[in-house]
């Protein structure tokens, strides 16, 4: 496989054995001597992921001591309002369609009025939810727009995704197992509603959208008038030359501006109109095509300047049409001409605004001047000639100031959170080739503003903005990408840089492995398979790193997701547990046969402009199940005594600061979450105990069999790689 870590991890069998035999009793009962006594239970798993249907039973255990019930009652949410009520059952079922912790709420009532109550608490998770991000999200087409999903679930794992890139309610993928970003190009106008669907391993589906706008390119046109000034009756000729990506262009219309009706053509052209009094007209034309999309060329390069009888003509031309700023450039009007007499006059309006004439040079009878432009856009320059009869006019040429931008991130990484003199940082180096007002900002991942680094005008030159992980407030941002972008206007126009997507493409990535401790891998005692991958001259990533056999490459287990890492040293764990939830069967074997498997890790290049803040995330470095009082291997008895003052299964996770633990228990016969547990305050640099006491509700037991602990820390919203460890549930 090219381009791929491959690594061999043997296999190989293990022995399971159970001390610590002494018994207690479990259970429960109603107390002696009471009238009528309640047990509410549940039937079915009371934590799992909405929508959550919660089977509940309080018939079977509800008894009156000399009399009949009459009334089961349930209150689902325990808000005080009673949901369901039935004078032959206490069975009923119940969908919890929000996430939250819930109290169900049985009260049961004899012949005698007497009233008894039980509770059932029911945790539901947030469902299973994908969200889609564009970017660009709009635009003029073709535009190729860089789609990336972001997929949770607090159940089973996320299997596939597929895409329907415009929204037709047909997908234009097939199920991809990696949530790599898509890249389409969008080839016509419209909106689209480019929307992913993700599975997970039970086959729960959501789907995820986001808008893409795509419009029309406009027509693109240029008109010259021949001549544009002189003495009236001033006859122009008028040339309209015009094009149009959409197709044919089907509509001229040029309005001359002094009153008359506007001249119509069925396409680009030639038109010729008389002006018949003196004045300065400003001439329009628009330019439409078959799509109905129209361009209105209106600028001083089409103002006509008419004079009284003897008015000269001016005559501006100029060495260059375009260039990078600081532009030189030198313009001649030796070509005027004047009816009578002579030009005794040059002057030049390098800004000028198509109404308001404010010389910037008076060259007397020189014909010729030159200026430097340091700003971007179109630049209108006109020269105003006078004859020795005072009398005078206007010529206009225009003059393009290219403004080349560039950004680049010098640091693909920054961790606000080191300790290092100074800080962490990366830098964003802008160059302009020409002043212009600029805003510098990092934006998160659905584009949203983070932070503005810069805004301000700025001349041209090269620039270093430092960003440092931070927030508007100061707040250090959670782990993730974020994108360096400089905006900035031209010709009133916004533009921005980077212009489209950058990345997309797959990179190597090496790495190495070790087993923890250096023991032969045995999850069942808590011996892990350690993957060392290292992206050290990839940049910015998503990293997706997975099992497979050594002889099918069929995918068994995805252990990192399109997780984003900048450049540097990572490291992962395995616990043998596979991605429909189940979990590699122990064999024996040797090197190179049926029993090895390798893991691969693929990088997925983020755009050039991504800065990986990291450092946050809760490191879990160790793991290991205690059961009953630290049996090795992790099998345990939930009806035994305590062995060492520890009850039932002890989970000890070891992170490297204070955060909150989560972890969900899984049957790993059937994949259903039959409990989840939250240790809010962890403590740093030791062993936190999360005790588990064979539950899926206290009091009732989960069936015999083996189960996942899936394992998550979280501080300040930045969340830890999942861990998994695993044990048995033996009677």
């Amino acid at each position: 496989m090219k381009d791929l870590v491959r690594t061999a991890l043997v296999l190989t069998s293990i022995g399971i054995a159970a001390s610590c035999n002494r018994h207690s009793g479990g259970g429960s009962s109603p107390e002696t001597g009471s009238v009528l006594a309640a047990t509410a239970q549940s039937l079915s798993p009371t934590t799992g992921p909405a929508p959550l249907t919660v089977l509940f039973d309080g018939s079977t255990n509800a008894s009156a001591l000399g009399g009949t019930v009459t009334e089961w009652s349930w209150d689902f949410d325990g808000d005080g309002t009673v949901d369901y009520t039935s004078a032959d059952s206490g069975a009923t079922s119940h969908t919890y369609t929000e996430a939250g912790a819930f109290d169900a709420i049985l009260d049961i009532v004899d012949d005698s009025g007497t009233v008894a109550q039980d509770v059932v608490p029911v945790t539901v998770l947030e469902p299973l939810s994908v969200t889609v991000t564009a970017t660009p999200k709009s635009g003029v087409w073709p535009l190729t727009v860089r789609l990336s999903p972001t997929a949770t679930s607090s159940g089973p794992s996320v299997a596939t995704y597929r895409w329907d890139f415009d929204g037709d309610g047909s997908f234009d993928t097939g199920f991809i197992v990696k949530p790599d970003p898509q890249y389409h190009t969008y080839t016509s106008s419209g909106t689209f509603k480019a929307t992913v669907e993700v599975a997970d391993e039970v086959g729960n589906t959501a789907q995820g959208s986001v808008d893409v706008v795509i419009v029309n390119p406009k027509p693109t046109a240029s008109v010259t008038l021949a001549p544009s000034n002189g003495a009236v009756p001033l006859d122009v000729t008028i040339n309209v030359a015009a094009s149009s990506q959409n197709g044919a262009i089907s509509n001229v219309s040029i309005d001359p501006g002094d009153g008359s009706p506007p001249i119509q053509l069925s396409g680009p052209g030639v038109a010729s109109h008389t002006y018949q009094s003196a004045g300065e007209f400003g001439m329009s034309v628009t330019v439409t095509d078959v799509a109905d999309e129209s361009i209105v060329v209106q600028s001083p390069l089409v103002n006509v300047d008419v004079g009284p009888p003897g008015s000269p003509t001016a005559d501006i031309k100029a060495n260059l049409s375009s260039g990078n700023a600081p532009l030189n450039v030198t313009f001649n009007a030796a070509g005027s001409t004047t009816p009578q007499g002579s030009i005794t006059r040059y002057e030049w309006d390098f800004d000028y605004d198509g109404t308001t004439f404010a010389p910037d040079l008076d060259t007397g009878t020189t014909s010729n001047a030159s200026t430097t432009f340091v700003t971007a856009g179109t630049k209108y320059v006109a020269v105003r000639v006078t004859n020795d009869s005072n009398q005078s006019s206007i010529d206009v040429t225009s003059v393009l100031v290219n403004l080349n931008v560039s950004l680049a991130v010098l640091d693909d990484t920054v961790d606000p959170h080191s300790q290092v003199i100074g800080g962490d940082s990366s830098t964003i180096r802008t160059s302009l080739s020409a002043d212009a007002t600029v805003t510098v900002e990092m934006r998160d991942r659905a584009d949203v503003v983070v932070r503005t680094l810069f805004s301000g005008p700025r001349t041209a030159g090269t620039y270093d903005d430092p960003w440092d992980g931070l927030d508007e407030n100061g707040n250090i941002l959670p782990d993730g990408d974020y994108y360096a972008w400089m905006t900035y206007t031209l010709d009133g126009l916004p533009k921005q840089v980077p212009s489209t997507p950058s990345g997309g493409s797959f990179a190597f990535v090496t790495g190495s492995e070790n087993i923890s401790g250096g023991a032969p891998f045995d999850p069942w005692s808590d011996e892990f398979w350690e993957m060392t991958f290292n992206t050290q001259g990839v940049g910015a990533c998503e990293v997706t790193l997975w099992i497979t056999p050594y002889f099918n490459g069929i995918i068994e287990s995805t252990v990192i997701t399109a997780r984003p890492y900048g450049s540097g040293s990572y490291m992962a764990h395995w616990a043998g547990v596979t991605d429909d939830g189940g979990y590699v069967a122990p064999q024996a074997s040797s090197p190179g046969s049926s029993g090895d498997y390798l893991w691969s890790a693929q990088a997925f290049t983020l755009p050039d402009n991504t800065i990986i803040v990291e450092g946050g995330s809760p490191q879990i470095s160790d793991l290991e199940i205690r059961a009953n009082g630290g049996d090795d291997p992790n099998i345990f008895d939930p009806t035994q005594a305590e062995c060492d003052g520890v009850p039932g299964c002890e989970l000890l996770v070891t992170v490297d600061r204070d955060c909150s633990i989560d972890v969900g228990i899984y049957n790993l016969e059937t994949g259903g979450l039959v409990r989840f547990l939250t240790l809010p305050s962890a403590l740093g640099g030791q062993e936190n105990s999360i005790q588990w006491d064979g539950s899926a509700l206290p009091g009732t037991l989960v069936a015999p069999g083996n189960y996942r602990f899936d394992v998550t820390a979280s501080s300040a919203g930045s969340t830890s790689l999942l861990r998994r460890a695993l044990t048995v549930v033996r009677y």
